[in-house]
């Protein structure tokens, strides 16, 4: 399984995010994905290109979260969908498909629809109850995410309330990503923390 850590608005206690990403890429994050929803498109294509500089050397994508138009302005690996943003097809034809694309499932019949697109992933949500989202839905749970991957056919990432008490369970139930949040980004030491979580992983 891999690892790949969202950023999260308000949780950089005074550190730059930029900064962040590239420690827990340093630690064994295997992508990021950018998630600033409270900033202008302007200012997240400046903060989206100096990100992709460091990572690309690195050799770990980056991920922009539901802004196809930063996403093309910064070349960045790939896009990350939201249930109420573009869709799949638009986003394909804008990027190309040499791109990451991926999209939300807030339910089992999502994730049975999704099967008829060609993303290259699935994020499901809430895993567990999570205080970094404000949309509240039902967490699938592990038995949630076990129905998940015996129905989908594509690449699966848990994302909801992961850190390092459960990860090995959610690793378990058939996820192939897992995306956190504050497990890192929260952490005193952001390194440390994304190579235990790999760690976990591995172990």
């Amino acid at each position: 399984m891999e690892l790949c850590y969202v950023t999260g608005h308000g949780t950089q206690q005074g550190r730059s995010f930029v900064d962040m990403a590239v420690q827990a890429a340093a630690g064994g994050v295997d992508m990021v994905q950018l998630r600033e929803k409270y900033i202008s498109d302007d200012k997240m294509v400046e903060l989206a290109r100096k990100l992709h500089d460091q990572l690309k050397p690195m050799g770990v994508p980056l991920i922009i979260n539901d802004n196809v138009n930063v996403a093309k302005a910064v070349d960045a690996d790939g896009v990350h969908l939201g249930l109420s943003g573009m869709s799949y097809a638009e986003a394909r034809q804008i990027l190309g498909q040499d791109k990451i694309i991926g999209i939300s499932c807030e339910n089992i019949q999502q994730v049975i629809d999704a099967n008829e697109l060609d993303v290259d992933y699935i994020a499901v949500f809430p895993m567990f109850d999570s205080q970094n989202k404000l949309d509240i839905h039902k967490p699938f749970g592990l038995e949630g995410l076990r129905e998940v991957r015996r129905l989908s056919r594509h690449k699966i990432v848990a994302f909801g309330g992961i850190n390092a008490s459960n990860i090995r369970d959610v690793r378990d139930a058939g996820a192939d990503i897992a995306a956190v949040v504050s497990s890192i980004a929260e952490a005193a030491n952001t390194m440390k923390a994304a190579s235990v979580l790999k760690f976990l992983i591995n172990s």
